[in-house]
């Protein structure tokens, strides 16, 4: 609930916004807001997406650690989850997706509208290969692409053609 979070005045000390997880191995990376209603897709590293409403994840309070999300969704053993979008804002947009190994997809995000609750393949993965990023785009935006030897590419979001989502995708780096 928003009205948890209030602003700040001068000279208060303010509330402690999270959990801290200086103890865990968990890091934060998204941070976004809902309403019940919408819908969550989770994309993993086995190149599957699930998705569940908003509702269905239960309530924790403000210093909450949480709850893992392997009691929420139905994952395989070794599988993560490597991205958590909102499907509200995604009308006209593509979710651009690259793998370990240099691969990268761009796929229209309205393909991730009905799914299964064992979830949908989202991107073919090579044998040995997993999912490491997924991000939503408008179409327009630049891509680059880092190696962890310190190479990287950079080039315009409109050369990677737009693919199913059975599609393996095309060599990005």
């Amino acid at each position: 609930v928003l009205d948890t979070y209030s602003v700040q005045h001068r000279g208060g000390k303010g509330k402690k916004g999270m959990a801290d997880l200086s103890d865990s191995d968990d890091v934060m990376q998204d941070l976004f807001v809902t309403r019940n209603h919408d819908e969550l897709l989770f994309f993993t590293n086995l190149g599957r997406v699930y998705n569940l409403k908003v509702f269905q994840v239960p309530e924790g309070s403000r210093v909450a650690k949480g709850r893992a999300v392997v009691n929420l969704l139905s994952l395989v053993e070794g599988e993560q989850v490597v991205k958590l979008l909102c499907t509200r804002d995604m009308t006209d947009k593509y979710l651009v997706m690259c793998t370990r190994q240099g691969t990268i997809k761009k796929t229209p995000a309205d393909a991730f509208t009905k799914i299964r609750s064992t979830g949908i393949r989202a991107v073919g993965l090579n044998e040995g290969d997993e999912l490491v990023f997924c991000g939503l785009s408008s179409g327009d935006n630049t891509i680059v692409i880092a190696t962890k030897n310190g190479q990287g590419i950079q080039f315009h979001e409109s050369e990677v053609r737009p693919m199913g989502r059975q599609a393996a995708g095309v060599r990005g780096i």
